[in-house]
């Protein structure tokens, strides 16, 4: 079903992240967004949101010429402990907000 809205990173559209969707028994799907805007399909239900915004760190330190490693820069409150839902009704929510801070 259709999931749209915006995210805030303190006070101010979210230039650049992912936003996730879990669903009990399901997978989580991961949005892109850009702008302060998301837009996507996800389970419909009581969904479980994750929020990211990600900056290129060091290499791995077991392959030092390797690619830079993506790390999250938002609390782990937003993230992977995050506390953040959406009940998703079964035509889908174009109206979705979510307001985080990077302390």
């Amino acid at each position: 079903m259709p999931a749209k809205g915006t995210v805030s990173l303190d006070g101010k559209p979210m230039p650049d992240g992912e936003i996730s969707f879990e669903t009990t028994g399901f997978p989580p799907v991961a949005l892109p967004v850009k702008d302060g805007a998301f837009s996507g399909e996800v389970k419909e239900g009581k969904n479980k949101v994750a929020i990211r915004v990600y900056k290129e760190g060091k290499p791995l330190s077991t392959d030092p010429n390797g690619p830079p490693i993506k790390q999250n820069i938002l609390p782990e409150r937003y993230a992977g402990q995050t506390t953040l839902t959406a009940d998703l009704p079964p035509v889908g929510s174009t109206n979705l907000s979510f307001n985080v801070t990077s302390k």
